[in-house]
């Protein structure tokens, strides 16, 4: 559909958004950049959701797009400082457990380690997957009630 932006490589950083538009009932993509960039510098996209955590994006992009991303932000256990993979301690008060090798959660033998120094807190694969899927599924179920009560107004 639009062979020029399938050519952009991806990020789970971009540095470009895009959104389309219907002009003269011909669809259009429009492409900027979210952050200023210096000639030569590579335009990137992304082909998965921002706001998923790294098991489930790079789940998306081994199944859909075949591929393993291995950008600065999979990269990162803290996911560039956004913890969206997360879990707070139950601990410690200000700790978070987190992928000790972010490459590896979805294998049964990871380990999710709290940060804090004083912490020896640490999860199973299993367990935290338990847990974000019970997680996700009371998101859902309070975005289909939010979205519902919009519809009735």
């Amino acid at each position: 559909m639009y062979p020029e932006a399938s050519l952009m490589s991806h990020s789970c950083v971009p540095n470009t958004h895009h959104a389309t538009t219907t002009c003269d009932k011909a669809y259009q993509m429009i492409v900027r950049t979210s952050v200023p960039i210096i000639k030569g510098t590579m335009l990137t996209t992304s082909y998965a959701d921002h706001l998923k955590g790294t098991e489930v994006r790079r789940s998306f992009l081994i199944n859909t797009k075949f591929f393993e991303c291995t950008c600065d932000r999979c990269a990162d256990p803290t996911e560039c400082g956004t913890f969206m993979s997360a879990i707070k301690c139950t601990l410690c008060s200000p700790g978070y457990v987190l992928p000790v090798k972010p490459f590896n959660i979805s294998d049964s033998e990871a380990v999710w380690k709290c940060l804090e120094h004083d912490c020896s807190h640490t999860l199973t694969t299993e367990k935290v997957q338990t847990l974000l899927g019970k997680i996700s599924k009371d998101v859902e179920t309070v975005e289909s009630s939010t979205a519902g009560s919009r519809i009735s107004r």
